[in-house]
């Protein structure tokens, strides 16, 4: 569900992308997307059963999965340091 959260929303689509072009390990990318996903679900302050209830579930949530099948859609360009997105944006669909 996090990972259709984020690839289904423009802003939270390219933050993800950035990530990943951004971190090289699978480890580093894994823990910012979730330290960016609960940064947006702590920006909602949500308390009491609620909180509770999304805390679990990010707590849950298999970020490496996230990473790895996000990973696939990136590819380095021969001569050029930059990662390029190769699937079109998802957001919106």
């Amino acid at each position: 569900m996090v990972n259709l959260w984020l690839t289904n929303k423009e802003c939270y689509y390219h933050e993800l992308c950035n990530i990943i072009k951004n971190f090289d390990t699978t480890d580093e990318q894994a823990e910012e997307i979730e330290q960016y996903v609960r940064f947006i679900a702590d920006s909602c302050e949500r308390i009491g059963i609620a909180g509770d209830l999304l805390g679990t579930s990010l707590g849950r949530v298999n970020w490496y999965e996230i990473v790895e099948n996000n990973q696939e859609w990136y590819q380095y360009r021969p001569g050029h340091d930059a990662k390029l997105p190769l699937k079109p944006c998802l957001y919106g669909k």
